[in-house]
């Protein structure tokens, strides 16, 4: 499932760290997309693959040549940043929104990758000379490092008004309230359910989780009401097999689905199985594909013959996935 990307940019001491920190604290379902970086680590606070993946100047640069970036920077010379590709693939694998703390010019290239799927926060504190002070209450850095650093800034400072969003870190509570309701407003917008597992959601992107949890007997109890995803069928659970269900429909007919094509439910769709799909005088007949599409043929009278096929191929231009929207077309 690919979620919303929330970019935190600002120049440096602008505060959008501790926003960021305070942001996944609050919010279980935003993943933190950890950049990669040449420089050194800083004291004994920062680790690899928390804080940042530390890579050697070579290193980038071969990652550069792989094309493994969405974006990369060389800030200063031989002081590479930028955002892994499978960084972002991880965090939306886990079922997340991706929130990104980068500098100004990193933050612009990912509104420019992602479209309408980033929204791009631009981070600043009343005034240059405020920022400037922090910079040198850190303890950090050189005279040398600290000129850089302040002219970068002063030229980041400049690119606020190409952001979605202006945030003012004047009172630090109050910056991360606002930074929190703008989230809330991303996620009201994409009208998801945002407590279920991925593996509820979509089981086939899962499938270890998935089935740890059966084996478990967490998941899929015996007279539970489960949906295939591919055919739409709906039953409740009669028997659980190694990786896989038989189930009996509303109309007492069997089916039979592998735990990857299947997900729980608490209702029967209007895609109910009747007695045509049941053989003569065999009332808990497990029904295979070609008994499925024969019982779709007769419920969908009105759809073109063309459309229409009995025996291997039931269907022409049809796949099994796009049954329920068949149906749903046709249907008496």
């Amino acid at each position: 499932m690919e979620g919303k990307l929330i970019i935190f940019s600002a120049p440096s001491g602008s505060g959008k760290t501790t926003i960021v920190k305070e942001l996944l604290k609050n919010n279980s379902n935003l993943g933190f997309s950890i950049s990669a970086c040449t420089r050194d680590k800083r004291g004994r606070l920062e680790e690899n693959g928390q804080d940042y993946y530390f890579l050697t100047p070579d290193n980038f640069r071969e990652k550069i040549n792989e094309g493994a970036f969405v974006e990369w920077e060389e800030v200063y010379s031989g002081a590479y940043y930028g955002t892994l590709k499978s960084e972002i693939e991880r965090i939306w694998a886990s079922g997340k929104h991706v929130i990104f703390d980068v500098d100004v010019k990193g933050g612009l290239a990912l509104k420019k990758y992602y479209g309408d799927k980033a929204l791009a926060i631009f981070v600043k504190v009343p005034s240059l000379e405020i920022l400037e002070e922090r910079l040198r209450s850190r303890g950090t850095e050189t005279e040398e490092s600290l000129s850089k650093r302040v002219f970068k800034m002063k030229f980041e400072w400049s690119f606020q008004d190409k952001f979605d969003v202006i945030l003012v870190n004047d009172k630090l509570e109050d910056a991360v309230q606002e930074a929190q309701e703008l989230f809330d407003s991303v996620r009201a917008s994409m009208g998801i359910n945002e407590n279920w597992n991925l593996w509820e959601i979509a089981p086939k992107f899962d499938y270890q989780t998935l089935r740890e949890n059966y084996v478990s007997e967490k998941i899929f109890q015996i007279g539970q009401l489960v949906e295939n995803l591919n055919t739409g069928l709906v039953g409740r659970i009669i028997r659980r097999g190694t990786n896989y269900l038989i189930c009996v429909t509303e109309s007492n007919m069997m089916f039979k689905s592998w735990i990857k094509d299947v997900m729980e439910t608490k209702k029967y769709t209007e895609v109910k199985m009747d007695r045509k799909m049941r053989e003569p005088g065999k009332p808990n007949t497990l029904v295979g594909t070609s008994g499925f599409y024969k019982y779709v043929a007769d419920m969908t009278p009105e759809a073109p013959e063309t459309n229409l096929q009995y025996g291997a191929k039931p269907y022409r231009g049809y796949k099994v996935s796009n049954i329920r929207e068949f149906i749903n077309k046709y249907r008496k």
